[in-house]
């Protein structure tokens, strides 16, 4: 009887030995799932996020794109034929819709005030006057009118402190740039305040007035060469130096002339 107790003990210890590892290999298990599980919520919320902004990206641009048709072809319909997109006007005791004289809009398919995005758009003669709420071709402009960029002004005119001229060549005072390049030698291109856009200015010649630089070094540091500056240098050969009141462009390394023009002033 002891030796069937003693053999029934021995058993149930080894059963119990067997499951140890089974049970700790089960609740690693259950950890690294948990774990997994964390990583996987964490992962479908940046999937959900995504797919989010992508749908509201679609959305945005499926809006622009019907405004946009509605623009481009909402105006254009042929002589007699309703705007679909205007509210009907009344109906009639048939049911027979009737609309309104004002919605049956003029054919004006051969005329230069078509929907565009760039000046290539119109037709000869003609530039695209853009902005985000709408945009069509507009007449060029004849002499002396404003201006705001060259394909404004008709022919061979440039827009020159701010109306078309004739007879003026690019690079010279007033032609408008975006680079230094634009412009000549003996101009730079610079913010002009009045105008709110950089034109080629004549660079300060000797003796004239000038804007110094407080910190050369810095400004070299910082200024894009082929940027639109905001005062011009001097000309070639000069230097923004002060004289009492003022700074004046000087010859570089010539007390000289220095003190010749501090006498005059």
């Amino acid at each position: 009887m002891l030796l069937l107790t003693l053999m029934s003990l021995s058993i149930s210890l080894a059963k119990a030995d067997q499951k140890r590892p089974s049970d700790l290999g089960e609740t690693l298990g259950e950890h690294v799932a948990l774990g997994q599980l964390t990583l996987n919520e964490m992962f479908k919320e940046v999937e959900k996020l995504m797919e989010d902004t992508q749908q509201k990206l679609e959305e945005a641009v499926h809006q622009m794109e019907n405004e946009t048709s509605r623009s481009l072809y909402g105006h254009r319909l042929p002589f007699g034929l309703p705007n679909p997109n205007e509210a009907k006007d009344s109906e009639s005791e048939s049911g027979d819709i009737r609309y309104s004289e004002a919605f049956n809009q003029e054919n004006r398919w051969n005329e230069v005030d078509h929907e565009c995005l760039i000046d290539e758009d119109c037709e000869e003669n003609s530039f695209c006057l853009y902005n985000i709420s709408s945009s069509k071709c507009i007449l060029c402009k004849s002499t002396n009118m404003e201006c705001v960029k060259d394909e404004e002004c008709c022919g061979e005119q440039l827009c020159v402190w701010g109306v078309c001229m004739q007879n003026k060549t690019r690079g010279d005072s007033g032609t408008i740039c975006q680079y230094q390049s634009d412009c000549s030698p003996l101009h730079c291109c610079a913010v002009h305040k009045a105008l709110l856009y950089p034109v080629c200015r004549p660079r300060p010649l000797e003796g004239q007035s000038c804007h110094e630089q407080p910190n050369e070094l810095l400004e070299l540091l910082l200024w894009d060469d082929e940027a639109p500056h905001e005062h011009c240098p001097c000309a070639a050969g000069l230097q923004c130096q002060p004289l009492s009141n003022e700074s004046l462009c000087l010859m570089k390394k010539s007390s000289a002339g220095s003190r010749s023009l501090r006498d005059s002033h």
